[in-house]
């Protein structure tokens, strides 16, 4: 049937009442029309087949619904549901440094304001984003039956940017390295590198980075830590603050205050140090100037070779051997250097021999009571009670693992004990002034310098069991750092 009424006045029964359709044809009205009619007075199983007449088939009410004094409506189509769009949802949680989780709810209001979480970090192969497709839509009907067109949802295609991968149907789109997640226009980035054009303060907060490499250009202010899984360079020093990198890390300026603290897995550059905290390293030390007052303690070796070269106090302790224009000072500040000593190496061994100490005990015990329960197995015989027999099963089973461990870690202890052998090789080399005051050890032997002397090596003598100086040699002091074998 033509939709003729939509929009329009039909008189349904002499003038009493009108049916009405709006404009979208979703609603069918009837409306009185005379001054003195009401609802009661009409003939409603007639007018129900006269509005079914007119073409009004669909949503009808069970009962009329009252608008106003003279109008109900009595039908009510379907609009139709236009599509959705595809959009891409981030599944990356973003940080934050304020008292509001990510689900939105209050957390406790104790925040470290430093704690500003400006760079999100992701692994490789992390999901940042995925597609949510286009959705068709649900078609309307109008009060007449007659279906509504609907608009369907547009797609969109998810874009990759440098350091992401989309999946193969274009799906998601995944971190390709570790870094920093950056959403550009809509178009997930990764970057293993990250620059911070200034200090390290409030306004940046404490930074973590987990990429490959993090530049500063500033100094990091007291109070504030940064770290780092890759390599960290800072533009102008470390003031009363931490930093941590699983590579290495070079700051151009000092580290100064004792609650300073720098660590790195591979290496330490810095210009000067002046009353730190600890520096720690699995690998060199490296000085451009001098340190005063330090703690140090690395894997390998420390140079102190350019500028002043100078280590004068503290304490400073290297795996491998100490390299120095000048070891001391006049007014013959406590300086104490250690050579040869690595430290992680000798935590592990002790780690391990606490170990053993109580798994000794343990295996005794085990064989002691497998001993006194086969004896009495044999004794016994048939009498050997079921209790006693899964005892001992029981114990002849956990016995060879114990034993397993125990060879294992008295192996593990002879390979670190050869580690710390190695140490006796390594020697102090200072190649302008050695201060008196001055406490050297290598390989657990110490001596305390008690003259200046000039152009030197300290050295272990085994024979001796004590540490000998000697000049150094042309070759010596024309390498600078010769090897050591």
């Amino acid at each position: 049937m033509e939709n003729f009424l939509a929009g329009k006045k039909v008189a349904l029964d002499e003038g009493e009442s009108d049916l009405v359709i709006s404009d979208d044809k979703l609603q069918a009205f009837i409306s009185l029309a005379g001054e003195e009619s009401s609802f009661d007075s009409l003939n409603w199983p007639e007018l129900w087949n006269k509005v079914r007449e007119q073409g009004v088939v669909y949503g009808l009410l069970e009962e009329p619904e009252q608008v106003d004094a003279k109008t109900v409506l009595i039908a009510r189509g379907k609009p139709p549901e236009s599509g959705k769009d595809a959009f891409f949802q981030i599944v990356v949680k973003t940080g934050t440094g304020s008292n509001v989780s990510n689900d939105g709810k209050k957390t406790d209001s104790r925040v470290d304001h430093r704690e500003l979480g400006h760079i999100v970090n992701v692994r490789k192969g992390q999901l940042l984003l995925k597609k949510i497709v286009a959705t068709e839509g649900e078609p309307g009907k109008d009060v007449f039956g007659n279906e509504i067109k609907v608009k369907k949802g547009k797609d969109r295609r998810l874009k990759a940017g440098k350091g992401v991968e989309l999946s193969e149907d274009g799906m998601e789109a995944r971190a390709a390295v570790q870094g920093e997640f950056i959403l550009n226009d809509k178009k997930p980035f990764v970057y293993e590198e990250h620059e911070i054009n200034g200090d390290i303060d409030l306004s940046t907060g404490n930074v973590r980075f987990s990429g490959v490499f993090l530049r500063i250009s500033g100094q990091i202010l007291p109070g504030f830590r940064v770290e780092c899984l890759g390599s960290i360079t800072i533009g102008q020093g470390v003031n009363n603050a931490t930093v941590i990198s699983d590579k290495s890390v070079t700051i151009n300026g000092g580290v100064v205050g004792s609650d300073s603290v720098i660590k790195a897995l591979e290496s330490i550059k810095v210009d000067f140090c002046e009353n730190t905290g600890l520096l720690e390293t699995k690998g060199d030390l490296e000085l451009t100037d001098f340190i005063v007052q330090g703690h140090v303690r690395v894997g390998r070796d420390i140079k102190a070779l350019q500028g002043k070269g100078a280590i004068i106090g503290g304490d400073c302790i290297a795996g491998g051997s100490i390299y120095s224009l000048e070891l001391g000072s006049d007014g013959e500040a406590v300086t104490r250097v250690t050579a040869g000593m690595n430290t992680v190496i000798e935590k592990r061994k002790a780690k391990i021999e606490q170990i053993r100490k109580t798994l000794r005990p343990k295996l005794n015990e085990y064989l002691k009571s497998i001993n006194t329960l086969s004896e009495m197995k044999k004794e016994q015989g048939k009498a050997f009670t079921e209790d006693n027999a899964r005892a001992l099963a029981s114990m002849n089973k956990i016995l060879p693992k114990l034993t397993d461990k125990d060879s294992a870690l008295c192996e593990k202890e002879e390979e670190l004990e050869q580690d710390i052998k190695k140490g006796l090789n390594q020697r102090v080399y200072v190649f302008g002034i050695l201060y008196p005051g001055v406490k050297v050890t290598i390989a657990n032997v110490s001596r305390v310098i008690d003259s200046m002397e000039s152009s030197v090596v300290l050295e272990y003598m085994k024979k001796q069991q004590k540490i000998h100086i000697r000049p150094l040699t042309d070759e010596e002091k024309q390498r600078k750092i010769p090897d050591v074998s």
